[in-house]
């Protein structure tokens, strides 16, 4: 049996047999009310509705000539049987006695599939006879266009368990159904009619889809795994995706990608741990409805690009991990949430936000970039991890929430993470603004240390020299006004060195080479020192302080550091009568200017001054 045979063996086991044993009478009455009655004998011409009456033998030899399939047991038919009956519905079953039904029935289908019918009437009622639902199971269509011709006469066609080698041809107002088949080729899909209740294709497996330029009024994939699926200047108004788990093998979605579409429908991917998505990607593409990713925690996605996209409702995406999303020339004009996602590469660029904007506690790991684009309300990043913030070329019209934001390891943002002072003073402003006066202080100091960086490189062409110096020990001395710790280090460990220097001088040398000298490498090894732990924090700063502590109380012998103590005051010197020595007046100098950042510095934890 070939397979176009074996095909058409399918669809007859779908119809209802007495449907083609109509048929098949129909046919012997036209062939009977053709036969030139005269040219017989013993054959009486008395008419009786649409049949005249004839003996078995010309029937039979009729049946013969035409080439039907005669009943094996036909000439076992008694004398009566025989004879000639007297209405329609006895001529209907004496010609069946004749006539093997099943054989016949069979050839009749066969015949109008491959373009045989008797006339216009009998096409007619093999419409209506295949205007019923057809179920194809666990067939395998090869590249035949003999399978398309005869799939083309049947209104409404499932298909199951079936695999397809070849393209498969929509008719726009044909009914199918696809469960649980193969697509081993490219596949182009059109618009058609679905039944009630169902998708176009359930539990399927496609190699690659294609839509182009259809409006596709039906909903089209359920629990499917697709490889590639590309749709091009397609109007979809229904969901293209609707996945369910009931009798789920899984669900696989490789590469999407949509050119110039409008989506009109909810467009959301199925939230379960049996499934897996790779790649997404829509360019210059509407969705009218809300976009939604909300998927388990175990999953992960490679790739998200929206470019030239708007999405005119809610936009929420919340997976686990996502590799790349790239949003590039997209507008959004409701809520958009980008929460708690962990983002490796972050690319923003061009884009417009017009209501609120979430990224509460949101990773960015690797990379992340806003340039360009506006966000017109509030923005959420409360929390959120970042590996390195460039704020630069971003638009904030509203109110931003920057509270608690540190680094992927959960820790402090360096300054190194800060790409330059604009983006420090947007944090500043905008921490400020929500009263978050500690954190702006931090953004302030690391402003400051960007502006430094840019009086470094002016540096290099001989510019801003003294304001560069002032910048520097401005953060050397407390990190610009902001680590009070660091403030009292210096005040501490200067006011040792110098004490131990008098010391020093006063019992131990005699010459002025050995003042010079010694003097000098005290001094440059006290600032070399210090130098080293506050840009480098190889050691703990108190414990070098220890060992200033030990050398001031060897040379000192002040163990209870009251010598110290009564130094440490740079006004002490003005209310007693010691002579004001240069070195003195440079020692009280410094040390005021120490103090008072070390004051404004603990100010800092609650307000800016």
């Amino acid at each position: 049996m070939s397979k176009i045979d074996k095909l058409i063996k399918i669809i007859y086991e779908n119809i209802d047999k007495k449907d083609l044993e109509y048929v098949i009478l129909n046919r012997i009455r036209n062939e009977l009310n053709k036969i030139d009655y005269y040219k017989f004998k013993r054959v009486q011409i008395i008419g009786k509705g649409e049949f005249h009456y004839f003996t078995f033998e010309v029937v039979k030899d009729i049946l013969i000539s035409n080439k039907y399939q005669i009943n094996e047991n036909v000439n076992e038919l008694d004398d009566l049987e025989k004879g000639i009956l007297e209405n329609n519905e006895e001529f209907g079953e004496y010609i069946f006695k004749i006539v093997n039904k099943s054989k016949e029935s069979l050839n009749v289908l066969n015949n109008f599939f491959k373009g045989t019918f008797f006339d216009d009437s009998e096409e007619r009622i093999f419409k209506e006879i295949l205007n019923k639902k057809i179920v194809i199971k666990e067939f395998v269509f090869d590249d035949c266009q003999d399978y398309a011709y005869i799939l083309s006469k049947i209104e409404k066609l499932e298909f199951e368990e079936c695999t397809f080698n070849n393209d498969f041809n929509f008719i726009e107002n044909k009914t199918y159904h696809f469960k649980s088949c193969n697509f081993e080729n490219e596949l182009t899909i059109f618009n058609c009619q679905i039944f009630e209740n169902e998708s176009l294709f359930f539990d399927c497996e496609f190699k690659s889809v294609k839509i182009n330029s259809e409006t596709i009024n039906i909903e089209l994939f359920r629990n499917c795994r697709i490889e590639i699926l590309n749709a091009h200047n397609s109007i979809f108004n229904k969901e293209i995706l609707n996945d369910i788990f009931e009798k789920c093998k899984g669900i696989k979605l490789n590469n999407l990608r949509f050119n110039d579409c409008i989506i009109k429908e909810v467009f959301s991917l199925a939230n379960s741990s049996d499934v897996y998505y790779k790649n997404l990607v829509f360019r210059n593409c509407t969705f009218e409805r809300e976009f939604s990713l909300y998927l388990d925690s175990n999953l992960e996605m490679n790739n998200i690009r929206l470019i030239y996209c708007n999405f005119k409702s809610e936009f929420i995406i919340k997976v686990k991990k996502i590799k790349l999303l790239q949003i590039e020339n997209t507008t959004f004009t409701a809520n958009v949430n980008l929460g708690s996602n962990i983002i490796e590469i972050f690319d923003l660029k061009s884009s417009n936000f017009t209501k609120n904007c979430n990224f509460y506690n949101t990773s960015f790991v690797k990379y992340n970039d806003f340039r360009f684009t506006t966000f017109n309300q509030s923005v959420n990043f409360s929390k959120a991890k970042f590996n390195y913030i460039d704020f630069s070329d971003t638009n904030f019209l509203s109110f931003v929430d920057f509270s608690e934001i540190s680094n992927i390891e959960n820790k402090q943002i360096e300054c190194k993470k800060i790409k330059n002072r604009k983006t420090a003073r947007v944090l500043k402003s905008k921490l400020d603004e929500a009263n978050n006066i500690i954190e702006s202080n931090y953004f302030y100091s690391i402003e400051m240390k960007k502006r430094e960086e840019e009086l470094e490189e002016d540096l290099k062409y001989g510019k801003n020299f003294f304001e560069w110096m002032v910048f520097k020990i401005h953060g050397l001395s407390s990190n610009h006004s902001q680590d009070w710790l660091l403030s009292l280090f210096w005040i501490l460990s200067f006011t040792f060195t110098f004490l131990t220097i008098e010391f020093v001088n006063t019992y131990y040398l005699t010459h002025t080479v050995d003042y010079i000298l010694i003097d000098m490498i005290i001094f440059l090894g006290f600032v070399y020192g210090n130098y080293l732990i506050i840009e480098y924090k190889k050691i703990n700063k108190f414990y070098y302080i220890g060992i200033y502590y030990i050398f001031y109380g060897f040379f000192s012998q002040d163990w209870l550091l009251k010598f110290f103590s009564n130094k440490l005051n740079p006004f002490s010197i003005m209310t007693g009568n010691e002579e004001l020595t240069f070195s003195a007046l440079i020692y009280k100098i410094i040390i005021a200017y120490l103090i008072y950042q070390f004051i404004v510095s603990i100010r800092q934890n609650t307000r800016r001054k």
